[in-house]
């Protein structure tokens, strides 16, 4: 007779939630690390590249409201350093010419929208005040696109990449300042300035703290800069303290505001003291001063 077998059936293991949620999280982990690592290396190369290059060129230009030019920039580790920096400034502009010499920009990433440098460093510094404009080019805008892309970053990337930039303090370690009239003659000049700024691009007041170099009028002694503490917006300077240094021994406080708008004003208050007045006036007004 032949004999019936039982039929047996395999044993289906069965499926562990747990390890399937720590399977999901472990791959979307994977895949969010792969993502995060992919942005990272394409925001670096927007900002080693040219196209970082060019976006610190337009929103300066919107900033100053000039004509910009820009050396190279060079990255080394976390800082950016660039040779020289040129702005020709426009009719609308504060001033008519800025110059920095060995610009090194420390860099803190991006954060809410902003490029962060907390500090930068400026080896030299020209200013002029003048009636010479430059004039932009047709159809050139005042204010420049929020985000410059290149071809190596894509859309999606593109909103993460910043649209301004926060600026802490500028260090000058030596700055310059000039005055030019029409015919050519410098009614102030400054010189030799060691000097910190703080610039505050949403309201367009900079803080500007100084100390050191020499002021030169026409017909008048050398005047050493001992200290100074003032505010800048376009064309006017608030002077909330300066100490100068004149005739030797002699100082002189003064505080007030200067307008380069127009043919200029000058709006001080002097206090001076430890002057020899026979330095200050000549013949018979010596035996009526004292």
């Amino acid at each position: 007779m032949a004999k019936t077998g039982r039929s047996r059936k395999k044993k289906r293991g069965k499926v562990n939630p747990l390890a399937v949620v720590l399977i999901t999280c472990a791959s979307l982990l994977v895949v969010l690390v792969v993502g995060l690592l992919i942005a990272k290396s394409s925001v670096q190369g927007w900002l080693r590249g040219d196209e970082f290059r060019d976006w610190v060129v337009k929103k300066a230009s919107a900033v100053l409201r000039s004509d910009i030019e820009l050396a190279e920039v060079k990255w080394q580790g976390s800082e950016i350093y660039a040779d020289q920096f040129r702005a020709h400034g426009y009719e609308e502009a504060a001033f008519s010419k800025l110059a920095l010499d060995g610009v090194r920009a420390k860099a803190d990433g991006i954060k809410d929208g902003a490029f962060l440098i907390p500090e930068v460093t400026v080896n030299r510094f020209e200013m002029e005040f003048s009636n010479k404009r430059n004039k932009p080019l047709p159809g050139e805008a005042a204010e420049s696109p929020a985000v410059v892309k290149g071809p190596g970053v894509p859309d999606w990337l593109a909103r993460y990449l910043p649209n301004r930039a926060e600026v802490g303090e500028i260090n000058l370690s030596s700055a310059r300042v000039d005055v030019k009239k029409a015919d050519g003659s410098i009614p102030f000049h400054m010189s030799g300035v060691r000097a910190a700024v703080e610039p505050d691009f949403r309201t367009g007041i900079w803080e500007i703290k100084g100390r050191g170099g020499k002021i030169v009028v026409p017909n008048q002694p050398e005047i050493v800069l001992k200290d100074l503490g003032m505010r800048w917006r376009q064309r006017e300077l608030f002077i909330d303290r300066c100490g100068l240094g004149i005739y030797g021994d002699g100082h002189v406080d003064g505080s007030g505001e200067i307008s380069f708008a127009g043919d200029g004003n000058f709006d001080l208050e002097l206090e001076i003291s430890s002057i020899d007045v026979d330095k200050l006036v000549e013949g018979e007004w010596k035996e009526r001063l004292s």
